[in-house]
């Protein structure tokens, strides 16, 4: 695995470049890093099914010390887009969130858990009438990953409830977004393990990076060396908040700290490359199905390698082909105009 992770390490330094415009934020540069990072994910979700080997010292050790960032810019990238998203919209896309953010992105899961349905029934699993029924929500699992989901769900209904209340004043819908995600920490930390929550507060940092965008971004644009500063000092607080990180505060807010280290990073270095252009097109797909082949191919190779290398390969076609299903299906469903 060692090798493996220097392989991703190497992809993700192919193409890099000292950035000339203000394409930070753009869907190419965005989805570049998110290609990045569903490689890290996939790697993670690899060792719950092949046994550590004399190679994986390094991995599991970088592994373990990522934890939960990995995600991290998935759910600042999210919470960036749907402020936008707002802002040039205005309320109209509002009052749609619930039918055209949270229900797509939960029958899209939806349908996906139904693929772990009928793999499991092929390997002959019972996981029980009222498991099954859980994990269609993301409360559960029959071995589909779930928190990011469940978390999803509940940030963008948290984001419709805030800017639908306070819709002429959306630093006070920020402030509710924020609160609200506040209530989702303590309450999942009564039910669940800290990574359903550990980065919940990064999603309404990205709302809060995306209402105000130009107020941050425009003193950074007078000196050439201030969005290196800025890269500087929030690279200084993430280190701060990983070394405090045993405590929750400090654990959030590492998490913030390295969205933003992400972000400031890519104000001066421009990410991509045709790889990882790719595998951006299908985080969702990749991060949602990649344990079907890990799950169905596992005990069959001896040679971890080869396992991981079919894995991958196996989710990659799964993912282009589930998306195209996804596509004709958001056709049927979606009109033009977003009607029903």
């Amino acid at each position: 695995m060692d090798m493996v992770l220097l392989a991703v390490l190497i992809l993700g330094l192919w193409g890099l470049g000292l950035r000339k415009d203000d394409g930070h934020l753009s869907r190419a540069q965005t989805g570049a890093v998110n290609g990045f990072f569903v490689l890290l994910v996939f790697l993670r979700h690899t060792v719950d099914y092949i046994p550590a080997g004399h190679w994986d010292g390094i991995f599991r050790a970088v592994d373990s010390r990522l934890d939960q960032l990995i995600v991290v810019p998935f759910l600042f990238y999210s919470g960036y887009g749907i402020a936008r998203s707002i802002l040039s919209k205005g309320q109209s896309y509002v009052r749609g969130l619930p039918w055209q953010r949270l229900f797509k992105v939960w029958y899209h899961f939806a349908l996906a858990v139904a693929l772990y349905v009928i793999l499991a029934l092929c390997m002959g699993k019972d996981y029980g009438g009222t498991r099954i029924a859980l994990s269609f929500t993301g409360w559960d699992s029959i071995g589909n990953s779930n928190w990011y989901i469940f978390a999803t769900l509940v940030m963008y209904l948290a984001t419709w409830l805030s800017f639908t209340v306070f819709r002429r004043h959306r630093w006070l819908a920020a402030v509710g977004v924020t609160v609200m995600a506040m209530g989702y920490i303590l309450i999942m930390k009564q039910t669940k393990g800290i990574w359903w929550y550990d980065t919940a507060l990064v999603y309404p940092a990205g709302i809060w990076y995306g209402l105000y965008q130009q107020e941050l971004e425009a003193p950074l644009k007078k000196r050439p060396l201030l969005p290196w500063l800025a890269l500087a000092v929030w690279g200084g607080i993430f280190l701060l908040c990983f070394k405090l990180q045993s405590g929750l505060i400090w654990r959030e807010g590492m998490a913030v700290a390295f969205a933003l280290t992400v972000l400031y990073g890519t104000m001066v270095i421009r990410v991509g490359n045709p790889v990882l252009t790719f595998l951006g097109k299908y985080t969702f797909e990749i991060y949602i199905l990649q344990r079907i082949p890990m799950i169905a191919l596992r005990g069959h190779f001896e040679n971890k390698y080869l396992y991981l290398a079919i894995s991958f390969g196996l989710t990659l076609v799964l993912a282009v082909l589930f998306q195209k299903l996804l596509t004709v299906l958001d056709g049927l469903i979606y009109r033009k105009g977003g009607k029903a």
